[in-house]
């Protein structure tokens, strides 16, 4: 199951609920990609819904992330297609190499090549300075803080707190969650 390669650099709406006892440091890195991924997959959204055209312009202006790709894609294939995005991003935050993402891919969404190299592809869209410098330094300095206020906000929740594998390939026992946020913005 080992698939992935790590780079050499280091740091680190359902019935589950984000943490809210202390996890180590690690461990809610962890949830810190996996939430990252969210927000990145509804930039990517967003950026298709504004479409080919004008999405650019709100790239150049920093408004959104990424430009818009053209949607050939049902309603159901563009949720699975964006849930795959969430997997292939979990993967490069959680700094694995790149040219791994479509082996990954694939071992998660077998028989879909297409969809995984698509997916691949555009998931190696998002910048290294990112992954390895921003979202590291920012994960090193302000992990605690974080932890604490996703604890005292949950303190009196009785839900579970959610725990993600350890191996990236398991990510499919907890991507399911993500369809509460995608039915909420109607994707």
């Amino acid at each position: 199951r080992k698939l992935f390669r790590r780079k050499k650099h280091s740091c680190s709406m359902t019935k589950q609920r984000l943490p809210k006892e202390s996890f180590e440091e690690r461990e809610f890195s962890r949830y810190l990609n996996f939430a990252e991924s969210i927000v990145v997959i509804l930039d990517l959204a967003l950026g298709d819904e504004l479409g080919e055209k004008i999405s650019p312009a709100f790239e150049r202006m920093k408004s959104i992330y990424r430009p818009g790709k053209k949607k050939s894609l049902n309603k159901k294939e563009y949720r699975h297609y964006l849930k795959a995005c969430l997997c292939a991003t979990y993967f490069l935050l959680e700094l694995y190499e790149p040219k791994d993402i479509t082996k990954g891919l694939n071992a998660i969404y077998p028989g879909q090549k297409e969809l995984t190299k698509s997916v691949s592809s555009r998931s190696r869209e998002l910048s290294d300075l990112f992954t390895l410098n921003t979202n590291q330094l920012w994960q090193e300095r302000y992990w605690k803080k974080a932890q604490s206020s996703l604890i005292e906000l949950h303190k009196k929740s009785n839900l579970e707190a959610l725990y993600l594998p350890e191996d990236p390939l398991d990510i499919l026992d907890v991507i399911d969650i993500i369809d509460s946020i995608l039915d909420l913005y109607g994707l």
